[in-house]
């Protein structure tokens, strides 16, 4: 399966939990979109996560990337209008769709 016949609402349905944590990131930079940085401080925000366990391994302390990523992201201007349902970046969308193929071959439900 290529990432182009998964839809985005499969995506936002397989990947609701990690989805709501990274469009919580993306408001908080005042973000209009999804992009892979919401998606990679999401994931490491997890306590014990495979992302958090692979930065410790690695001699990185989580909390150090995750605030060193957010200031290459910078923060916009506050909008006015925010959306309520932000749109997954191309990048994020294709990442998230690999996700759900490889949770597949493998067997697995949860996309963390």
């Amino acid at each position: 399966m290529s990432s182009a016949e998964i839809s985005e609402q499969e995506i936002r349905e397989r990947c609701s939990q990690l989805l709501q944590a990274a469009s919580d990131e993306a408001t908080r930079l005042h973000h209009t979109f999804i992009g892979t940085e919401h998606l990679y401080i999401a994931l490491t925000q997890v306590e014990g996560s495979l992302s958090q366990r692979l930065l410790l391994t690695a001699g990185l302390d989580p909390r150090s990337v995750r605030n060193d990523i957010r200031r290459d992201a910078g923060m916009y201007e506050a909008e006015q209008d925010m959306p309520t349902k932000l749109p997954l970046t191309p990048r994020a969308y294709r990442v998230l769709s690999e996700a759900i193929q490889v949770a597949e071959r493998h067997q697995h439900e949860l996309i963390d």
